[in-house]
């Protein structure tokens, strides 16, 4: 298509996002649970039509226009119905409570996160060796192979679901207790590290927006200029083994966090055009990381809604988005009614979205909700509510 109508078709998109960002402000929501999951579905969707269409970029691009206009159609459905969702802000009829630790059970919970903190660092201790990150710090670059991928470490999946999104989650608990801005700082590092010590980046830049969006408000200062420099220097560690140069490796990182997800659902509906059996298919993630990199042994994860089209076709597609967000965006609702600015619960919420946006439909994945789940569980467990405060 001619440049100028991609222009054109960018534009009520372009409208969509400003528009609902603005109602947000408007509505006193910018710092609502539900502006996270909107950020990266805004992600998502946006940035590879920028990128497609006004940049005529070429990267991860085994699709065709046809593929790449249905994507199109499809985030210009999600943004109106997430605007109709934001602007028709339900009444919930609750009283504002506080969360308010009690004696005994407060210890409880207290030893839950030391079990969890010290068993999993012994195991981390116990297969350092095999750990992509602490590889590269020492300089190892034979062995610069994700644990996810590699096998090498048995139950990581499991073990990284603590270091992802429980052990973020204790951080955010115990945070308004520490007074020390330094001190908060150190400890969101430690964090931060074991988010990233098996070189998924995903969840440490997600960490780290997290931070700049509820802990600070969404001011710059120090740490959060510090925060993001470590981002790409942590990046760029992970990524000069590959022999690539810094200006390559830069361009790597914005397109890997603006574009590649996306790239990843649109590249899962052009095999449906071309008649892609995915009957077969052991993980639909794993056969399109084929079909885009024309190798095995990768994955390429996309928003959940990608593998709900591939499995149930476009209208039912059309039907989650609907019930998702409506889902999604009542229990921001609430959390913030009941539970504002609550950090535990913002967190679990946003690992969540985080999955969602990021993770296919598996076995493995429901597990992850679980963990979240029941994580919440506890934390709920030790506390009582004392109504109408504030």
């Amino acid at each position: 298509m001619d440049e100028f109508i991609h222009v054109i078709l960018l534009l009520p998109i372009i409208f969509l996002n400003i528009y609902t960002y603005r109602t947000l402000i408007k509505q006193d929501e910018i710092l609502s649970p539900y502006t996270f999951f909107y950020i990266m579905i805004s992600i998502e969707f946006v940035g590879p039509l920028i990128y497609y269409l006004l940049l005529n970029g070429q990267s991860y691009k085994s699709f065709s226009e046809q593929s790449l206009i249905l994507y199109y159609i499809i985030a210009l459905f999600l943004f109106c119905i997430s605007l109709i969702q934001i602007k028709s802000k339900p009444t919930i009829y609750l009283s504002r409570s506080r969360l308010c630790e009690r004696g005994r059970k407060k210890t409880i919970f207290n030893i839950y996160i030391v079990v969890v903190m010290v068993v999993v660092i012994l195991y981390l201790i116990r297969y350092r060796h095999q750990l992509l990150l602490l590889n590269v710090l020492q300089g190892h670059s034979d062995n610069l192979i994700r644990s996810d991928t590699s096998g090498l470490i048995p139950h990581w999946y499991t073990v990284s679901t603590f270091t992802s999104l429980i052990i973020p989650s204790f951080y955010f608990y115990i945070l308004n207790k520490i007074r020390s801005e330094f001190a908060r700082f150190i400890l969101f590092f430690a964090v931060a590290f074991l988010t990233i010590i098996d070189g998924n980046k995903g969840v440490f830049i997600y960490l780290v927006l997290f931070m700049f969006l509820y802990v600070y408000k969404l001011r710059m200062n120090q740490y959060t200029i510090l925060a993001t420099g470590a981002a790409f220097y942590i990046y760029y560690l992970l990524k000069s083994g590959t022999g690539s140069n810094l200006d390559i490796i830069f361009k790597s990182a914005i397109r890997r966090f603006f574009v590649t997800q996306g790239a990843c659902f649109i590249n899962r509906i052009e095999m449906l055009l071309v008649g892609y059996d995915f009957s077969q298919a052991s993980r639909i993630s794993a056969d399109v990381y084929q079909y885009m990199y024309h190798t095995s042994g990768g994955s390429a994860p996309t928003v959940f809604w990608g593998d709900i089209y591939v499995q149930y076709g476009l209208v039912v597609l059309l039907i989650i988005i609907v019930i998702s967000n409506w889902i999604l965006y009542r229990l921001s609702c609430l959390i913030i009614k009941k539970y504002s600015n609550n950090l535990f619960l913002y967190w679990s919420y946003a690992s969540v979205a985080y999955m969602l946006c990021m993770s296919e439909l598996s076995f493995e994945h429901i597990f992850r909700y679980l963990a979240v789940l029941f994580n919440c569980l506890i934390f709920f467990v030790t506390v009582r509510k004392k109504s109408q405060i504030g």
